[in-house]
């Protein structure tokens, strides 16, 4: 059965009941500053996983033809004999796909080009463009460095792969010189500590090839960046 409030007890019904909605109140507030500094965590979250635009460097391939050409040392080679070819064709292609050129030269027949001339290092800049079937472009890429592990140290894997990125304009006034220049350096892993035991040589090449290939392509068109990019 219903229990009826007296008078008497009303002004303490009413303390207890406006106590609890302050603390109601109080609850309700901080439950909503959980949820806001949930909110602002998945936004950053959210923000940070978004890609960046990043514009290209260089523009002049747009609507010209072009051959990629890169050059590694001796030593270099003989130790990746895959390297030069590789690269060749991973950059060739990229920039076929996504720089608006208006034709290339094929990666293989660089590289027979290169095989068959084997002095071509030697060449005029200004002839490089017209031994190779007449570009108006040579995209040059010379390979300072490509290692896997850090000198000395056969246990840890410390990949790096640096190197110049070159334009030559071979039918403009000035074809014998560069008309645009980058270094760029790229490494794997991306912390310390890893080593055979985590993953093999090909891992780490591989990786390094990949990243390089892609840095080399980018500076030539418009494109995204994930922000937390680590090369």
């Amino acid at each position: 059965m219903p229990r009826n409030v007296t008078r008497s007890e009303l002004p303490h019904r009413f303390g207890r009941l406006c106590a609890l909605a302050a603390a109601g109140a109080m609850l309700i507030a901080g439950t909503g500053c959980q949820i806001l500094g949930v909110a602002g965590v998945v936004a950053k979250a959210i923000d940070d996983a978004t890609p960046k635009k990043v514009y290209a460097e260089y523009t002049g391939l747009q609507g010209k033809t072009f051959a990629v050409v890169v050059a590694a040392s001796q030593m270099v080679q003989s130790e990746f004999p895959a390297l030069v070819p590789e690269l060749t064709a991973r950059i060739t292609a990229n920039l076929a796909e996504n720089a608006g050129a208006a034709g290339f030269v094929p990666a293989e027949q660089v590289i027979l080009f290169q095989k068959q001339r084997p002095r071509w290092a030697l060449m005029d800049r200004e002839e490089l463009g017209k031994a190779l079937g007449g570009v108006d472009r040579v995209v040059f890429i010379e390979l300072d460095e490509f290692r896997l592990r850090e000198p000395g140290n056969r246990y840890l894997w410390d990949g790096q792969a640096s190197g110049m990125v070159a334009v030559i304009e071979a039918d403009g006034p000035l074809a014998g010189e560069y008309r645009f220049q980058r270094m760029i350096r790229v490494g794997f892993p991306d912390s310390s500590g890893f080593s055979q035991d985590n993953f093999g040589a090909g891992v780490v090449a591989s990786t390094l090839v990949s990243r390089f290939s892609r840095r080399a392509a980018w500076m030539f068109y418009d494109h995204e960046e994930a922000k937390d990019l680590t090369f």
